[in-house]
């Protein structure tokens, strides 16, 4: 069974379709790179991109997904040359000139309601859609511009990894108390009883948030059906004011909202150009003949890194250079003179390992001794 994930599916949906992944109920999943943030699965075997990511920081914290349980596990990372070169033109084409930027800021501003000269003293939670919907930009470069004006210390973005919902009881712990003890509905008791122990006495005097998922485990209860109690509680019985907290980021300005942003090219395009350089490092990951695990330690700063002996090319280079005997070619003339065989087959019947399977059939193939036709080896010399 495999499930697809990705941002047009509903919040609740994506929670339940990362649990089934957790507990090995759905063993495959297809999915943009929010999906693992902040979940732990230690059985995880492999980390499939079938896209390269634009920074080593990025793929390391996404393939690093497999194997925590320190078992051998696989993150392959599929690439064409045509994936660079589409990669830097994004980077180039979505990165935002002052004026982008000005407008995000201004309309960012308006949709938080702030004056000019005005200040924050707490994050708010903003809708990208409707910054896109002011602002006439793409997601991409809304989202690219927000990330700048972090950078650069004008706003601050926190990104939620889970949903939370915030409680506050605004009736006092002795009424709420009786009213879990006299209520006549008692499910509706039990739900008031089960977010009084959890929220407890600090919900009485501010909003107290937990995350979504935990509370609704506790209630037993469907995401809408939490939803519905806590607007009964609020709405009719005014007992609580309760808040959710989507994956919609919390944004506040550093300082009072100003009329014009003072911006330097050269602050601009130096977060752009190191963008850049992370990207060629992620090409030269993907390109180099040598360790990988050694490329990717030496960027991250260690130093007298021996090769680990396990990664592609390790083993390419092991296997690779090890002569090929009259023995191996005789025993692939006698596989496949009369009979064409497959990749897939040939590794079934000859009990070699891919690497030197591949290596030995590169050099029957230079030397003419084999063609392939529709992905099948045939013996011709």
């Amino acid at each position: 069974q495999t499930e697809a994930y990705h941002a047009g599916i509903d919040s609740a949906e994506r929670q339940q379709i990362q649990q089934k992944w957790i507990k090995g109920m759905t063993p495959l999943v297809v999915a943009t790179n929010a999906f693992g943030m902040g979940i732990d699965k230690a059985d995880c075997r492999y980390v499939i991109h079938y896209e390269m990511p634009y920074s080593l920081e990025s793929y390391y914290q996404e393939a690093g997904r497999a194997g925590r349980d320190g078992k051998e596990s696989f993150p392959m990372l599929l690439f064409k040359p045509a994936d660079a070169i589409i990669a830097e033109k994004r980077i180039k084409d979505s990165y935002p000139g002052k004026d982008q930027l000005q407008k995000v800021y201004d309309v960012l501003c308006d949709e938080l309601n702030l004056a000019l000269g005005s200040a924050m003293e707490e994050r708010e939670e903003v809708s990208i859609q409707a910054l896109e919907k002011r602002s006439g930009l793409d997601k991409r470069k809304v989202r690219t511009a927000l990330d700048v004006l972090n950078r650069l210390g004008i706003i601050e973005v926190v990104e939620h990894i889970s949903p939370q919902v915030g409680i506050h009881f605004i009736a006092n712990q002795d009424y709420i108390h009786d009213q879990i003890n006299e209520l006549d509905n008692q499910q509706k008791a039990e739900f008031l009883d089960v977010l009084f122990r959890q929220f407890g006495g600090e919900a009485f005097g501010k909003m107290k948030y937990l995350e979504f998922d935990y509370i609704k485990r506790k209630l037993a209860l469907s995401p809408n059906a939490v939803k519905k109690g806590l607007q009964v509680l609020q709405d009719r019985d005014q007992l609580l004011k309760f808040d959710l907290i989507g994956e919609l980021p919390l944004i506040m300005l550093e300082e009072e909202r100003q009329s014009t942003l003072t911006l330097s090219t050269e602050e601009l395009e130096k977060h752009r150009d190191n963008l850049l350089k992370k990207l060629d490092y992620m090409k030269g990951y993907i390109e180099t003949e040598g360790c990988r695990e050694q490329y990717i330690r030496h960027y991250f700063g260690e130093e007298d890194v021996e090769a680990c002996g396990h990664c592609d090319n390790c083993l390419q280079n092991s296997e690779g250079k090890q002569e090929i005997d009259g023995e191996e070619i005789t025993k692939l003339r006698e596989l496949l003179s009369d009979n064409p065989l497959s990749f897939r087959e040939i590794i079934s019947q000859i009990g070699w390992t891919k690497t030197r399977t591949k290596h030995v059939l590169s050099y029957l193939m230079r030397e003419q001794k084999l063609v392939n036709s529709e992905d099948k080896y045939l013996w011709k010399g």
